[in-house]
């Protein structure tokens, strides 16, 4: 039977972290204005942008009002007398990971987002004529334009 239990452990954990690295990918490439879709994604870069979004979850000032009511979650468990390792795992461990992955699903979309903003802050603005800034319009659309102060 724990080979089961591990089984769907490892495959819910596979998902949550899929999940989180396409939500990072998606509010980066949204600040864009670019559809996921439209960019070849490979399921290891998926992946690997998961821990970005985890990392950079860490970052956030709400991550510590969240962590203190899990402290304050953990500290009940422990006074309950979590002695044995099954106990320590059903009360401790699961619901720290479970924590995290929740807790960087919530953010990894803003995160994403933050990420492409902090990467285009920095370049340099081009001056056009209005015959061109005309002519980008009709091809991308007012808002699109606009946003990126082109």
């Amino acid at each position: 039977m724990t080979d089961v239990r591990l089984a769907i452990a490892i495959t819910l954990l596979s998902a949550s972290l899929y999940l989180v690295g396409y939500s990072f990918l998606y509010g980066y490439y949204l600040y864009f204005d670019v559809g996921l879709w439209e960019v070849p994604s490979s399921v290891n870069e998926i992946l690997s942008h998961s821990v970005i979004a985890i990392v950079s979850g860490f970052r956030d000032d709400q991550l510590l009002y969240a962590l203190a009511a899990f402290l304050a979650l953990l500290t009940k468990a422990v006074r309950s007398g979590v002695g044995d390792s099954d106990e320590w795992l059903k009360f401790v461990i699961v619901p720290l990971v479970s924590f995290c992955i929740l807790y960087s699903l919530a953010t990894s979309r803003s995160a994403g987002m933050r990420l492409a903003e902090s990467q285009t802050a920095h370049l340099n603005h081009i001056a056009l004529s209005q015959q061109q800034q005309t002519e980008l319009e009709r091809l991308f659309g007012t808002g699109g334009f606009h946003r990126y102060c082109i």
